[in-house]
């Protein structure tokens, strides 16, 4: 079962992308969130389509999600996706 957890550091503009396998880090990845929206969503939407099993809708949903909520001041995971 993976787990993809979504983290923002309140001091700086980064997302720290982490994907869990069966409670084990599999994958770590920061992304900077001063990039244009087009660009992080680009981004997010190719980390996704590499690092897990769900389909183009599916991710697409994520990430239009994670966009609106990006401003948010949220210190814990803005998404917790189980596949």
């Amino acid at each position: 079962m993976y787990k993809y957890y979504f983290f923002q550091n309140q001091y700086h503009p980064k997302l720290l992308y982490k994907i869990v396998y069966e409670n084990k880090l599999f994958k770590e990845i920061t992304i900077d969130l001063e990039i244009s929206k087009e660009c992080l969503e680009i981004r997010l939407f190719h980390l996704l389509k590499d690092y897990s099993n769900l389909n183009n809708k599916e991710i697409s949903t994520i990430v239009s999600n994670f966009q609106r909520n990006k401003n948010q001041t949220m210190n814990l995971a803005l998404y917790d996706i189980i596949t």
